[in-house]
């Protein structure tokens, strides 16, 4: 390790060491007393460390048996998005997809209907936002992959489209759609 220790350098290594799967679920940490001669911390100030890791999902502590790193599972999609992707091996495709999927839509579509989107966010009905999506059947293979909490699955409508629902990392509920109507 570089640098003098901190609680952040700590609590940074034991994130990335977990994240890039160098410490797999199931995985026993060190006990904390190795961890503080490790990185020339304090007892405490390790158990804080691990006290933040439990609280972010990324391990479990089991009294009087160890610190555990923690299996991905689907109440992570609450959780950071790029923690909850990046614990999964997402490709780069399937991140794009959800970045784009849940960031804001500023910077895709002009101010008035950024306005009116912003309005719908957060309130009381269950879709606030509704997207097409071309493949759709394909666009939701590839969130499913990412682990993505599907709150309304695939399904055709009798008002002629076919639609899934996905909630965000913020509640916020997002409708995909596609036409299922003949063409003429």
């Amino acid at each position: 390790m570089r640098g003098p220790a901190t609680r952040e350098r700590l609590m940074e290594h034991l994130r990335a060491e977990i994240l890039a799967g160098r410490l797999r679920p199931g995985a026993k940490l060190p006990p904390e007393r190795a961890l503080a001669q490790e990185f020339r911390l304090s007892r405490p100030i390790v158990r804080e460390v691990l006290s933040g890791l439990q609280e972010h999902g990324l391990v479990d502590i089991l009294p009087a048996r160890g610190t555990f790193v923690r299996a991905p599972s689907p109440a992570d999609g609450a959780r950071s998005l790029d923690t909850h992707l990046r614990r999964r091996n997402a490709t780069a495709r399937e991140v794009m997809d959800a970045r784009l999927m849940l960031e804001t839509t500023a910077d895709l579509y002009g101010d008035e209907y950024n306005a009116a989107i912003r309005q719908r966010l957060g309130t009381p009905s269950s879709a606030s936002l509704y997207i097409e999506a071309l493949d759709l059947d394909g666009f939701h293979s590839r969130l499913q992959a990412t682990g993505v909490r599907i709150v309304d699955p695939l399904a055709d409508r009798p008002w002629g489209q076919a639609e899934f629902t996905v909630e965000d990392n913020e509640g916020n509920w997002l409708t995909f759609w596609e036409s299922t109507a003949p063409t003429n």
